[in-house]
């Protein structure tokens, strides 16, 4: 049984952690013994191996609130740059300039809460289960907001989106600021963000059910020498490896996947148990006394 199920399996029938009896839970647990391993307060069997190797496949948080749109990383030699885009929001007959991710694998749109409640965004409750790597539920959200989003350059074209509302979209896109060395960097395009290559805040994620609306035809290469530039409704927008002598590592990150739990395994027994700790009275602890002696 991998890590997770044995997990699962003592939170349902409410074992100890420590000692895997079922007659307490884990904050009234008494034993002296724990982890032959690490040696803190958990039964051995509940050891938790890390990858140590920086290149293997791990689960991180981007600095953020519970909530956030969070990812699966690997820490390599080279960063990719995500399509962003400028787009309007019309919001009570205004436009509000927003800073958008496209990502073609998102099943979902999402849109943070902040721009959600300043814009007055209308919604409506959901009971939305958000998952990750493997299919595994890693987050919810309540409430999904309609609103229309408009091209900057040309207000005739616009996309009717339905964004489910999380804390917060992400962390800042790219994760590192880079800056064009010569001219032939930049071909003379309009682009949809036109400093693409400045780590930026992003509020939106436009997902893969709106990709192929948003596509036109236009492409071209040698952007940075590496990237790509896709023609969209919304101007030029810029994706691929960005130049590799930017920083000596990156990390890269997929926006696809969403909140990882493993920290908040890791720390079941140190948070969640302690929490349900019971005060008794007296009377209660002679009661329990008799009742562990007679069982």
């Amino acid at each position: 049984m991998d890590y997770r199920n044995r997990v699962s399996t003592l939170k349902k029938f409410h074992y100890c952690f420590n000692c895997l009896n079922i007659r307490h839970i884990y904050g009234d647990c008494s034993s002296p013994n724990g982890c032959s391993k690490c040696k803190k307060k958990h039964h051995t069997l509940m050891h938790r191996e890390f990858p140590t190797n920086t290149n293997q496949l791990q689960s991180t948080n981007i600095a953020g609130p519970s909530g956030v749109v969070q990812s699966h990383h690997t820490s390599v030699a080279k960063k990719v740059m995500l399509a962003t885009a400028w787009v309007h929001i019309i919001s009570c007959g205004f436009y509000y300039k927003v800073r958008a991710l496209t990502d073609p694998c998102s099943d979902e749109s999402f849109v943070s809460q902040r721009i959600q409640t300043v814009l007055k965004l209308p919604t409506k409750p959901v009971s939305a289960e958000i998952t990750g790597l493997g299919g595994e539920l890693v987050s919810k959200s309540s409430k999904i907001a309609n609103f229309i989003i408009v091209s900057l350059f040309d207000h005739n074209v616009s996309l009717n989106i339905q964004a489910l509302v999380v804390l917060r979209v992400t962390g800042n896109v790219p994760t590192h600021s880079f800056k064009p060395q010569k001219n032939t960097d930049l071909p003379n395009l309009n682009y949809a963000d036109p400093k693409f290559y400045e780590s930026s805040e992003i509020d939106l994620l436009l997902g893969g059910d709106l990709y192929p609306l948003i596509l036109r035809d236009g492409v071209q290469h040698g952007i940075f020498e590496s990237l790509v530039a896709q023609e969209t409704i919304f101007d030029w927008i810029i994706t691929g490896p960005t130049p590799s002598n930017d920083s000596p590592r990156y990390s890269i990150t997929n926006y696809m996947k969403k909140v990882s739990i493993d920290d908040q395994l890791t720390k079941f027994w140190e948070l969640e148990e302690v929490s349900r700790r019971k005060i008794l009275s007296e009377e209660d602890k002679k009661c329990e006394e008799i009742h562990h002696k007679k069982f």
